[in-house]
This record gives C-alpha cells, sequence and structure tokens, in this order.
C-alpha cells in the first residue's frame, strides 16, 4: 500500500460531526491533561519515546489535539495521510518508536471513551482506528523519502 491508496481509504471515513468536534473542542484540555499523566506514568516509556523526550511527548500530545481538532472541522484526507507520516518522521527521529503511537492511540480512545458523549466518541474514533489499522503502512511510508511538496495536491 502506499500514500495514494491510504488517501483513497481515509476519503471513506465518515467525517466527524460539529457537534462532535466542538465537544471535543471543549474537553481536549482535559483529556490532553489526562493523556500526558497516563504516559508519562508508563514504565516502560523511555523504551517507547527514547531517553529525554518527555517534552517531545507533551508537546506532541498538545499539537495532537490542536491539530486533530482543525482535522475533524475541515477534513481532508490527505492532509491526515501526509500529517501523520511527517508526524512519524519527525518524532522517529528523535527516537519514538513506532509501538509509542500505538499506546498514545489507544488511550486516546480509551479516554475519549471517559469524557466525550457516545455520539462523539463514535463520530471521532473512526479517525483513530484508521490510523491504527495502517500504522504499519504509515511507517513503512515515514521511512521512505520525504514527498516534495510540488507533488501534493491540498485543494
Amino acid at each position: 500500500m502506499n500514500r495514494e491508496d491510504l488517501i483513497l481509504l481515509a476519503d471513506k471515513i465518515t467525517r466527524p460531526d460539529s457537534e462532535a468536534s466542538d465537544e471535543y473542542s471543549r474537553n481536549i484540555d482535559l483529556m490532553t491533561a489526562e493523556m500526558n499523566r497516563k504516559m508519562s506514568n508508563l514504565p516502560d516509556l523511555e523504551e517507547l519515546i527514547g531517553p529525554d523526550n518527555l517534552q517531545s511527548m507533551i508537546d506532541n500530545h498538545s499539537n495532537h489535539g490542536r491539530f486533530m481538532h482543525s482535522l475533524f472541522t475541515n477534513f481532508k484526507p490527505e492532509v491526515l495521510v501526509d500529517t501523520v507520516i511527517w508526524v512519524m518522521r519527525a518524532y522517529q527521529a528523535r527516537g519514538f518508536r513506532k509501538k509509542y503511537w500505538e499506546v498514545q492511540l489507544k488511550t486516546w480512545t480509551d479516554i475519549f471513551k471517559k469524557h466525550l458523549s457516545p455520539h462523539a466518541y463514535a463520530s471521532i474514533s473512526p479517525v483513530y482506528y484508521f490510523i491504527l489499522k495502517n500504522l504499519n503502512t504509515f511507517e513503512f511510508l515515514a521511512n521512505q523519502e520525504s514527498i516534495p511538496m510540488d507533488q501534493k495536491n491540498y485543494h
């Protein structure tokens, strides 16, 4: 599977509705704080993120919430795919391992179940499960050459 295949698959994700996106936005600070607590307390955290990367992880969680809210309000499958590839590439260069993304994404979905309504969870979670299901492909693409900007088409 390549980038274009992932974009086609991402285009089939049901878009989160505005009510779910707004609820996510209202709760993101609380959910991010819980995410940081949970992840920071993992006994194998250094194995997941490498040494001296706690602040990078915390920054990633904060940026993640803002990006995802933006994506939910203006869903573009190519932006989702290219951003996940870029983030994985950037953080792997800092020592983050693929297992971190598995743990992180699963933890986000657990936190959503706790803090979001069933409707918002059902609306938002398919994006997370798409990334989880395709994590091996994202990792493969993250380890390939960068995609030249002139080959990206964000309309």
